[in-house]
């Protein structure tokens, strides 16, 4: 009896956590419970160290997780499985980051899956200042208001102040929700420009301008009076480099409508032809490099930029495009 062996029936499933390797997010379980309690049905957790996206959402709700997983549980974000990587060789250094990366967060960007590292934030900042307006400079961080964005950079990161003032615009988004608390929505709540003149606290010192602000009633940005008026110092820094626009606010925000118009009629065939392809960036991209070659067509024709002539002929060219690779699906 004592050698006998009993014999078991082979599983023919096994469960899996997810049914994809694509959007697990993987997690280091002391680093995890910083944030939040793990309850007993969600034990299995602790042995995996690994769940889906949508399945970190339900961990976090239920276990009531602080604001700051709660945030990245319902980010956008999106993790996939690395296909290659290969050694690209650029003729000069070029500066890749993101300033609000922390010691948990891995993530891939650019065009085409390029793997991202980050810059020293100092020459970063540095970086923005020998450019000035020659090149954007973009870049995202996290931080409610103006004033935290500034709070981030100076005091955690140790950029110096004056270094701050290489930044001309900060754009805060941030996600919304329904009166019910049904629904999460997010928006564009507030457009800033930084002023040059501060010296220590741009708060204290009026170094912060609203240009644009949310309005939640209307459910829509709108402009402010500095920006409706000509006051904004990033645009009139602008407008002293192009000739048709020194000194001419009126052209300069007939332009802005211009851009506008365009991005709004964009969006709407988007909508039209339930084709959200048409909104990403190799369309974008080309419809900018259009405009700006059709500007400068009418600009030899007329004399100026007319803006409704420049609308036509844009027009015209993106139903063209839309025929083709981009018609309904």
């Amino acid at each position: 009896i004592s050698n006998m062996e009993l014999l078991t029936k082979k599983n023919l499933v096994e469960r899996g956590f997810e049914h994809s390797t694509l959007n697990v997010v993987e997690f280091e379980l002391e680093e995890l419970e910083k944030h939040l309690k793990l309850k007993r049905k969600f034990r299995h957790v602790r042995r995996t160290a690994r769940c889906g996206k949508e399945y970190l959402k339900r961990i976090v709700e239920e276990c009531n997780g602080d604001e700051t997983i709660k945030r990245f549980a319902e980010g956008e974000f999106f993790i996939d499985r690395v296909k290659g990587i290969r050694i690209v060789i650029s003729r000069q250094p070029e500066y890749v980051y993101d300033l609000s990366v922390n010691p948990t967060e891995n993530f891939v960007g650019g065009f085409g899956g390029v793997l991202l590292h980050n810059t020293e934030a100092k020459a970063l900042f540095e970086a923005m200042r020998i450019g000035a307006l020659a090149n954007v400079v973009a870049g995202t961080i996290h931080g409610e208001s103006p004033y935290g964005v500034f709070d981030r950079v100076v005091n955690d990161l140790g950029v110096p102040p004056t270094s701050f003032k290489a930044m001309d615009l900060i754009v805060i988004c941030n996600v919304l929700r329904s009166p019910d608390g049904l629904t999460n929505y997010r928006r564009v709540v507030e457009i800033t420009e930084v002023r040059k003149h501060w010296k220590e606290d741009p708060t204290e010192e009026d170094g912060f301008v609203t240009l644009m602000r949310y309005d939640a009633k209307e459910d829509t940005l709108k402009p402010t009076d500095t920006l409706l008026n000509g006051e904004s110092y990033v645009l009139n820094e602008i407008m002293k480099r192009v000739r048709e626009w020194r000194d001419n606010w009126e052209a300069v925000w007939d332009n802005i409508l211009l851009r506008a118009k365009i991005k709004e009629t964009m969006v709407e065939y988007a909508k039209k032809l339930n084709n959200l392809e048409i909104l990403e960036a190799p369309l974008v991209v080309e419809s900018n490099e259009m405009f700006h070659i059709i500007s400068e067509k009418v600009r030899n024709e007329v004399g100026g930029l007319d803006s409704k002539m420049i609308y036509e002929k844009w027009l015209e060219w993106f139903k063209n495009k839309l025929k083709g690779a981009y018609a309904s699906k």
